[in-house]
């Protein structure tokens, strides 16, 4: 997600946040030094300080042109603000990038059958390099499918009974789906305690009450 995905709005309120001689972009442009694709001779740095003598003209705006033109992501950007600990501009840009994640498909409740196989689905749209982390109530889910859009649950078994979300990250930011219950679905003819196919192995159980 380059910086230029800010769009023109967003990069002047960057701009008006840069345009200082203490934590401003001459800082960033030191900062940025460390990668030579973002390195600016003395007639590009130039070139943006002369724009204080136009009523108009913005300094930090020119620079992050330049730094567009480049093809500089806001992940480098907000690499070389953190460096700088420019703090009100590192969290413009979380929330910027916050609001272009949008979740497109919310994980929904289901009832499902023991052992049968349910998936919980979760997906959103947004900057590259978005990331997808499961949670049963409070706890994180570990296992291999906690990690990804689908969440996979199978053989279905009690433990499995419970609420569930999604949190999709990006870099620092993240946002939450809605929750999504997950219960067992209990055959005809079993107990809410005992799993139907114990009948079948055992069907002197419905002889004394069990079901």
């Amino acid at each position: 997600m380059i910086i230029s995905s800010l769009g023109e709005e967003g990069l002047n309120k960057l701009s008006k946040m840069l345009d200082n001689s203490s934590c401003g972009w001459r800082q960033l442009a030191n900062a940025a030094t460390e990668h030579p694709q973002f390195r600016c001779s003395e007639k590009e740095l130039t070139s943006c300080s002369i724009q204080v003598l136009d009523a108009a003209g913005s300094p930090a705006r020119t620079f992050l042109a330049w730094l567009a033109d480049r093809g500089c992501s806001i992940d480098f950007l907000q690499h070389y603000l953190r460096k700088m600990d420019h703090q009100e501009a590192l969290q413009f840009l979380t929330t910027a990038v916050s609001e272009q994640i949008k979740i497109t498909v919310q994980p929904q409740s289901q009832q499902a059958p023991l052992g049968s196989k349910v998936v919980l689905t979760c997906r959103a749209s947004g900057p590259s390099g978005l990331s997808y982390q499961w949670f049963k109530g409070k706890e994180e889910i570990l296992h291999e499918t906690g990690s990804l859009s689908e969440l996979v649950l199978c053989p279905l078994g009690p433990a499995h009974q419970g609420h569930y979300i999604c949190r999709i990250n990006h870099g620092e930011k993240c946002i939450f789906s809605t929750w999504a219950h997950i219960r067992l679905l209990h055959s005809a003819g079993s107990s809410p305690g005992i799993p139907f196919f114990y009948f079948l192995l055992f069907p002197h159980l419905a002889a004394y009450g069990a079901v």
